[in-house]
């Protein structure tokens, strides 16, 4: 079997390959780069091309993926981006056709990727959802005063340069929807100081829920996860996961990532994405297999026998810079979580020594140097 990703060299595609050659499968590439980038390197990728980031998206760019597949022998291709997905799904005729795609339906990919739609599911399943409001210049912008200060995110993927932002007050609420230029609204809800949980799984198209795993986010850096480790999930957050993917009627794997509060044990529904992410290579040293998952969800037969371990993983990397701006002072409200310096280092420290790495595997040297060299000479270049 020769399963194909698309996407950049990047730590999700790495997951893939790696976990995909352990089958004694033999998986191959497209990567999405310029000349200058570094070529993807691992034990385990039996081929690979180059999909220039000008040719995405075009006619050109369809042709070089079909060429790929159809020399490559290719059993099926699948994508980490949403907006990619959707033009692999409006070309399918132009791909080999006895290449699979492993890839949700437009249809679907459009209805989820709507934040407004998915909130209104999330409320209709029973997850605790924030007060949310749907703003921009447009807009009466009317804030209650206790929901201050607010977390800002774009409605719409790509619609937007940030990822996150938080707001204190009305008036700077005002100044920052006058200093974007999007057409869709922005989501904000009142700020929690709080871990997430990530909850990853995957559905058949016949309606069959697989591998539904909990895990917590306990550190945080740019808004992202900085450490993982998995945790019990209660029983009823387990079913509205359930829910909630039949109400869209999701095929593929998923991730739901959610507000924590580890005292009350209550859960706030954020998002969830219908792709692999920034967690899909975390969770694997866990023992979570995502990219078999992700495909036996499509049919493919694979030898998985997953055993959860509870370990701590992170990126050596991220630690570093995480440690880098703690020490210049330049972390913010969205690195949880906000505790004394002298403790940050020293956790900072002993995760560096004790936890796993996301991307360090003895067993694929190469495609971990490799990967780190192409992250290292990307930084280097805007210095």
């Amino acid at each position: 079997m020769r399963p194909v990703m698309l996407s950049s060299f990047g730590p999700p595609a790495l997951a893939c390959i790696r976990s995909w050659g352990k089958q004694g499968w033999e998986p191959g590439l497209i990567c999405i780069r310029s000349e200058n980038e570094s070529e993807p390197v691992s034990r385990y990728l039996s081929g690979w091309t180059t999909l220039p980031h000008k040719k995405v998206y075009t006619d050109e760019g369809i042709e070089i993926v079909a060429e790929f597949l159809e020399k490559f022998n290719a059993g099926g291709i699948t994508a980490i981006d949403e907006k990619i997905s959707k033009w692999i799904n409006q070309h399918r005729d132009k791909l080999p056709q006895k290449t699979a795609v492993w890839l949700p339906d437009n249809l679907i990919i459009d209805d989820v990727l709507s934040k407004k739609r998915q909130t209104e599911v999330a409320k209709a399943v029973g997850f605790e959802v924030l007060p949310t409001y749907l703003l921009n210049l447009k807009s009466n912008i009317s804030v209650k005063a206790e929901h201050f200060p607010l977390c800002l995110r774009p409605s719409e993927p790509g619609s937007s340069d940030f990822k996150v932002h938080i707001v204190s007050s009305q008036e700077e609420l005002v100044r920052f929807l006058q200093s974007l230029n999007i057409p869709a609204p922005i989501i904000a809800q009142p700020f929690k100081s709080l871990p997430n949980l990530v909850i990853h799984g995957a559905r058949t198209h016949t309606g069959a829920t697989l591998g539904i795993q909990g895990f917590l986010v306990s550190r945080k850096f740019e808004s992202v996860t900085l450490t993982i480790t998995p945790i019990a999930l209660p029983p009823d957050i387990h079913q509205k996961c359930v829910d909630f993917t039949d109400a869209f009627n999701i095929v593929g794997n998923y991730h739901f990532e959610l507000l924590f509060d580890p005292n009350t044990k209550s859960a706030y529904f954020l998002e969830i994405n219908t792709r692999f992410g920034g967690t899909t290579a975390k969770v694997l040293p866990c023992g979570y297999d995502e990219p078999v998952i992700a495909l036996e969800s499509y049919g493919v037969k694979a030898d998985i026998r997953q055993t959860i371990k509870p370990v701590v993983v992170s990126n050596k990397q991220a630690l570093m810079k995480y440690l880098f701006y703690a020490l210049t002072h330049r972390l913010s409200p969205l690195d949880y979580p906000d505790e004394p310096m002298l403790i940050k280092v020293c956790k900072t420290l002993r995760g560096f020594m004790t936890y796993k790495d996301d991307v360090l595997n003895v067993s694929d040297m190469r495609g971990s140097l490799a990967l780190y060299r192409g992250n290292l000479k990307a930084k280097l270049k805007f210095l």
